[in-house]
């Protein structure tokens, strides 16, 4: 097939989504289910859900029995350990300059906070948050993006991803992205300034996950939420969206290249291509990228 990546060309027969039970175990109304389970039908190479990056799947194993175990329980908007990783991470708009680029200090202060939550979010210890917008969130945020500052440069750092990605998909599937920054819990980052960017967070695992599909999700996703922000009069959230999508195009263009991130081969034990080795001589930064910064 010619000009289209080898992760493109390997169509597999189909695999329905191996955690599709999981929605049925959600309060989603049955229309958005069966618009699920078609979609979670087609073959791999063209769904997003499909498959997750097989070498981040250790500690996911259990996902689908755990959210069935405890999707009845239900956390208390006021959650202690909710609100204090969404008012750490959400607390100022100083605190958004940090999220990407805040060095060794912050990465010690996350390690130093939210360390043993991580391992149990990994554990499938903290499942029965997914029951609600900011417990779902707050699970991303422990999944996704405290373990890429707590264990930096290391394997560890996408050990969860895989399930990261399940729990977002799970939770936009309820429309929890459209809910989180109208809950009393946000009103904190409502007040700063911060609460429409919360939606964000549930799109960066997509982004995350080494698969075509969910590259392309994440960019329609966060392309729909910078209309809410232009309508919700949310300028900062709607540049500094815009600014991920940028970003997110530059992760699409690398999945669709190599069918994979290369800057993930060496902590990831995989071997690089020579072209791959090239073109992280070119991007250090290991994405194609020629957004705004």
């Amino acid at each position: 097939m010619l000009g289209v990546p080898q992760a493109l060309s390997r169509v597999r027969p189909n695999r329905v989504f191996s955690s599709f039970k999981l929605f049925s175990k959600l309060n989603i109304r049955q229309p958005k289910v069966l618009q699920l389970q078609s979609a979670f039908s087609i073959p791999e190479v063209l769904n997003p859900w499909a498959r997750f990056s097989s070498n981040m799947t250790s500690s996911t194993s259990g996902i689908t029995s755990s959210f069935a175990a405890s999707s009845s329980l239900r956390p208390p908007i006021d959650d202690p350990e909710i609100t204090s990783i969404l008012s750490f991470w959400f607390s100022n708009r100083e605190t958004s300059k940090k999220w990407f680029g805040g060095g060794e200090s912050f990465d010690q202060e996350i390690r130093a906070q939210f360390a043993s939550l991580v391992t149990q979010a990994r554990n499938d210890q903290l499942d029965h948050w997914t029951e609600t917008p900011q417990g779902s969130l707050a699970l991303i945020l422990l999944l996704d993006q405290f373990p890429r500052n707590i264990h930096r440069d290391s394997d560890q750092a996408h050990a969860s991803d895989a399930k990261a990605c399940q729990v977002a998909v799970a939770s936009i599937a309820r429309e929890f992205d459209k809910q989180i920054h109208a809950t009393p819990a946000d009103s904190d980052a409502e007040a700063e300034g911060m609460g429409m960017i919360q939606a964000l967070f549930f799109y960066l695992p997509l982004m995350h996950d080494e698969s075509v599909m969910s590259q392309i999700a994440c960019i329609a996703l966060s392309e729909a939420l910078v209309t809410r922000c232009e309508l919700a009069n949310d300028d900062f959230a709607r540049d500094y969206v815009t600014r991920s999508i940028s970003h997110a195009k530059g992760h699409r263009d690398t999945i669709v290249k190599f069918g994979r991130f290369p800057k993930r081969n060496a902590i990831l034990g995989r071997e690089s291509t020579e072209e791959e080795r090239l073109f992280l001589e070119q991007n250090p930064g290991g994405f194609f990228y020629s957004g705004p910064h």
